[in-house]
């Protein structure tokens, strides 16, 4: 069976499990599944399928696993999944699936394991697990993953096991804030290029022998805000590179000897806000580097960590600079160990009375209260403080007056706790305060006034609570104000006024709400803002009213919106703007002139919108721009001088569209680009010179199309080229010197194509045996045809198994790749040449007498005219001759005459 017909299983209406394994199967048809009502477990593996038409699951509304494994499926169509709301297990794994289409798992509410291990995700968005918020199991081994955007894991609030396998790329794992409670032995596969791992914030309990074993490289590892108690004793071996360890705020009261003697380059350890009584007499031997350890707020006796201190100076065991040592609990000291303390280290002692659930330091002035007994702001806080910091409560209402007594107050931070209102006078006699963040709680409104009298306010953070709406006149008196962020709320529009009395503002984040417009002097006002970022909302347009007078902006960010639309002129006020992002639309063209006036502009989104089009013109003189992103739209031609004003630009990416056509200039004028990604389109030709102007690249992917042959000069002046990507197209066979004239390549994939195992296949053959180095997974080049060789791979193949084409060609002149055209006219010999790639040594051997089969050669189309009109040259001499023979010798006229006056002649 090779395709899945429509109704297949019509008869079969009860049927609860269906199973494919290593079947040929290489097509689905549309309504394939239909009557499948009681269906709960699909199957497909090891089949040849690389594409699901839309809505092929629709009619599976009862699923409850599927398995589509070790297939060829390149990618997903955003609503393939969005019936399945019953799904709880999806296994992707074993696939060739590049990207992951916004959305796509939008309608899997009950999902609970994940698998998409095994595939070529290069980049995830931001936002693509969102809505799994019953997830447990996640696992993405074996990826190209680079890096993790920041709140890609947010919403998985029950998330028990998350693996990380062979992502050899991966500098930064971010996985904090999310409900993690075991990391097992397997979590962490080899990654070579991570730096920092970060797992603060979860429900870790406890951490394994050898859990980071295959992450040698790390200098950064922060597992604080968790629940750790126990570490076994060899949990950091291998990390003998890591520079920073924080292990604060757990629930630590034993820690093994010998615990961080695999970390001899270590400098920073955090110990702080835990529950150790005591310290092991070698708990540090071997930290020959470390300069500050912190083991603030513990249960240490202070008689007994003095002599622990005197043991480790006396023995020279540790070169400290800072020591932070906070006693929860006031302690006597012996005069002589205080003296020992003070001569031996700067320590920072604060031990003066402090409200319960709070912990006070004095450098600087600074007081955390936090736990879940705290229910209002307690009323014994010192009033000499400068910063207060509430976080992890109980807390519902701050009452008005509640700071009352602390007037030296400059930074007043409450987050992450239950409060839903904040009386109006709360914040009364802070005339200091310069920053007032409230992240992370449960407003839903704030009342008129209520920040009223802060006029040294200089930073408010408002993100990620419930606020639907904000009133016109909250934010007058904050005339110092230059920092406002109301990120993450449930904003529907902003009022006109809003922002007027918010003059020195030079930040506004207004992303991730569900803003649908904005009112168009809603930002008059704002003539200092350089940071506007209007990313995730539901915008339809932006007026260009709405940004005329923000001269002074540098960054701004309309990413994930709905806009479909933008006029000509909406940026030609901002002369300064440095980085705009508009990926994530619905924007199907580019009008004449928007990108024209913005010679500042160094980043520019455009990725993940409906562009058909991008007209000569489109991008005016940009000359910091060094990355374009143009993937996943709907471009289907790049025409002439498209980027030709783009001169500074390095990397291209044009991936994942529906180009078919590429003009001769459509790359004119990109002299400094070194990147260039054209894979995942339609593309079946290249002209021979449609990358002769770019001679500093040295990457270009041209993998996932439909290209069937290659001109011997399309790479010629492209001297600097390291990796080419060709794998996945319709290749039958390349010219023999494709890439002998590449010195500096470092990497050629070729395999997944349909190669032709004849003759002409041996200059190939060749180069995979004399660049095995060079040839990614050469085994996996294998012949397409004949069918007797399919499945070979080119590199065992030997000449006798070759079918050769009997009548031999004239020889290759290696040198010059020149191939004589023998022409015989009247007798004499006339030897013409055309310029092609030369073939090797050993083809021409092959073909006898040295000459060779050129029956597979691909000419470029000039080389083909030129074949064309000398092959009708000789027709005309051939007909001359033959009609001189036969009339009187008189009567004969001279052949060249003859010529010139021929159309074809003319014509030349």
């Amino acid at each position: 069976m090779t395709n899945i017909e429509a109704n297949s299983f019509a008869n079969l209406t009860l049927l609860r499990q269906l199973i494919f394994i290593g079947d040929h199967i290489s097509s689905v048809s549309f309504g394939a599944f239909n009557h499948l009502d009681n269906l709960s477990a699909l199957m497909l593996d090891k089949t040849l399928l690389e594409v699901l038409p839309a809505g092929v699951f629709d009619k599976l509304v009862h699923l409850r696993q599927l398995y589509f494994t070790n297939n060829k499926l390149r990618k997903i169509d955003k609503g393939l999944l969005d019936n399945l709301i019953e799904l709880e297990e999806l296994y992707l794994y074993g696939n060739m699936l590049q990207t992951l289409p916004v959305g796509v798992f939008d309608s899997l509410v009950n999902l609970k394991k994940l698998h998409l291990g095994r595939n070529l995700l290069s980049v995830l968005p931001a936002t693509i697990f969102d809505k799994l918020a019953n997830l447990q199991i996640l696992r993405m081994y074996q990826n190209r993953l680079t890096g993790i955007p920041s709140g890609c894991f947010d919403q998985l609030t029950k998330l028990t096991e998350l693996i990380f396998h062979h992502l050899p790329n991966l500098s930064k794992l971010s996985l904090f804030e999310n409900q993690l409670s075991l990391l097992p032995v397997s979590t962490f596969g080899k990654m070579d290029k991570l730096k920092e791992l970060w797992l603060y914030d979860n429900h870790l309990t406890s951490l394994a022998d050898d859990l980071f074993i295959n992450v040698t490289h790390l200098t950064v590892l922060t597992l604080s805000y968790n629940k750790i108690s126990s570490i076994s004793r060899n949990a950091f071996r291998g990390l003998d590179k890591l520079h920073k360890l924080s292990l604060q705020q757990n629930h630590l009261s034993i820690l093994s000897e010998n615990l961080f003697s695999y970390l001899g380059q270590l400098r920073y350890l955090s110990l702080s806000f835990n529950q150790i009584q005591s310290l092991p007499r070698d708990i540090v031997k071997g930290l020959h580097n470390l300069t500050v350890l912190k083991l603030e707020m513990n249960l240490l006796q202070n008689d007994k960590f003095v002599a622990w201190l005197g043991l480790i100076f006396r023995n020279k065991v540790l070169q400290i600079i800072a020591l932070i040592y906070c006693a929860p609990i006031v302690g006597t000291m012996k005069s002589q160990s205080y003296m020992f303390l003070v001569l031996s280290l700067q320590i920072h002692l604060f031990v003066s009375a402090c409200p319960d659930g709070c912990h006070c330091y004095n450098l600087p002035n600074f007081v955390i209260c936090n736990g879940k007994t705290l229910t209002e702001i307690p009323t014994s806080i010192p009033p000499h403080i400068q910063i207060l910091q509430v976080i992890h409560t109980q807390m519902e209402v701050v009452r008005a007056n509640a700071f009352l007594n602390l007037s030296s107050l400059v930074t007043l931070i409450i987050h992450q706790t239950q409060i839903s209102h904040i009386d109006l006078g709360a914040f009364n006699n802070l005339d200091h305060l310069t920053r007032l963040s409230l992240e992370g709680n449960r407003l839903e409104r704030l009342p008129a006034g209520l920040f009223d009298g802060l006029h040294s306010l200089q930073i408010l953070v408002l993100q990620s609570n419930r606020l639907t709406s904000v009133e016109p006149d909250l934010f007058n008196q904050l005339v110092s104000l230059k920092d406002l962020q109301l990120h993450h709320n449930r904003l529907t529009t902003i009022a006109d006024g809003t922002f007027d009395h918010l003059t020195q503002l030079v930040k506004l984040n207004l992303g991730k709400n569900k803003i649908t417009n904005l009112p168009l002097k809603v930002f008059d006002k704002l003539g200092q803002l350089q940071q506007l970022w209007l990313y995730e909302n539901q915008l339809g347009a932006i007026a260009a009213r709405s940004l005329a007078n923000l001269n002074s902006l540098v960054e701004l960010g309309l990413n994930s919106n709905s806009i479909q639309h933008l006029a000509a002129n909406v940026f030609s006020a901002l002369p300064h703007l440095k980085t705009l992002t508009l990926s994530g639309n619905l924007l199907s063209t580019l009008p004449q002139g928007l990108l024209l006036d913005l010679p500042k502009l160094s980043q520019l989104t455009l990725y993940e919108n409906h562009l058909s089009r991008l007209m000569p013109g489109t991008f005016g003189a940009m000359p910091e721009l060094r990355e374009l992103w143009l993937y996943q739209n709907q471009l289907v031609i790049l025409e002439d001088n498209v980027f030709s004003n783009l001169s500074s630009l390095r990397v291209l990416i044009l991936s994942h569209n529906q180009i078919s056509s590429i003009q001769k200039g459509a790359f004119s004028g990109l002299d400094e680009l070194t990147d260039l990604f054209l894979h995942t389109n339609n593309i079946s030709k290249l002209g021979w010179d449609v990358f002769s102007n770019l001679g500093q690249l040295r990457n270009i992917s041209l993998h996932n199309n439909r290209l069937q042959s290659l001109s011997p000069r399309v790479f010629n002046n492209l001297q600097n080229l390291r990796k080419i990507q060709l794998h996945n197209n319709s290749l039958q066979q390349v010219p023999s010197a494709l890439f002998h004239l590449l010195p500096g390549l470092t990497e050629v994939s070729l395999h997944l194509n349909v190669w032709l195992c004849d003759c002409g296949i041996l200059g190939l053959q060749d180069w995979l045996k004399n660049h095995p180095d060079k040839a990614l997974a050469p085994n996996r080049v294998t012949c397409h045809n004949p069918p007797a060789l399919q499945g070979r791979p080119i590199l065992t193949l030997v000449d006798e198994s070759l079918a050769c084409d009997a009548q031999s060609a004239p020889p290759v002149n290696y040198t010059t790749g020149l191939i004589p055209l023998q022409l015989n006219t009247e007798g004499e010999r006339r030897d013409h040449y055309i310029l092609t790639a030369a073939r090797s040594e050993r083809t021409n051997a092959v073909n006898g007498e040295g000459t060779q089969n050129i029956a597979h050669q691909t000419l470029d189309p000039f080389n083909t005219g030129i074949l064309i009109i000398l092959l009708l040259l000789v027709c005309v001499i051939v007909i001359v001759t033959s009609r001189n023979w036969v009339k009187p010798h008189t009567e004969r006229r001279d052949p060249i005459m003859l010529l010139r006056l021929s159309p074809i002649n003319d014509a030349l």
